[in-house]
């Protein structure tokens, strides 16, 4: 789910909502394999991109173009992934999902700590 099993332990789901949520993430998978790999799509955007760098002129048109392609690719693909964390949440408790947004700061805080190059 929302940041790997580590969250997952220590929400103490219950076995029906592990079926559940592992349900989820098995149907969305899926859903994503069933459409363009994102693979293969960041290899084309990788190798458009290098064709633009190597090229004697820079075509901005063209470079415009693929940006354009390669973002809303990237919107498809982020807002599965809500979904899917929706989907998720909702199967938590209360408590849980007070808890789960308690880990969820807490991981927040850490990665600005993290990103901003300080040490703890």
């Amino acid at each position: 789910m929302m940041h790997g099993d580590m969250m997952l332990s220590q929400l103490k789901l219950t076995n029906a909502q592990q079926q559940q949520i592992q349900s989820i993430m098995t149907t969305a998978m899926g859903a994503a394999r069933g459409g363009q790999s994102m693979i293969i799509n960041m290899q084309a955007h990788m190798a458009e991109s290098q064709s633009l760098i190597n090229s004697p002129t820079f075509d901005e048109s063209e470079a415009r173009e693929m940006i354009t392609k390669h973002h809303a690719l990237m919107v498809d693909t982020q807002l599965n992934m809500l979904k899917t964390r929706h989907q998720a949440f909702q199967v938590l408790t209360e408590p849980q999902k007070e808890q789960f947004n308690t880990l969820m700061t807490q991981h927040s805080a850490m990665m600005l700590h993290y990103m901003s190059g300080k040490k703890r």
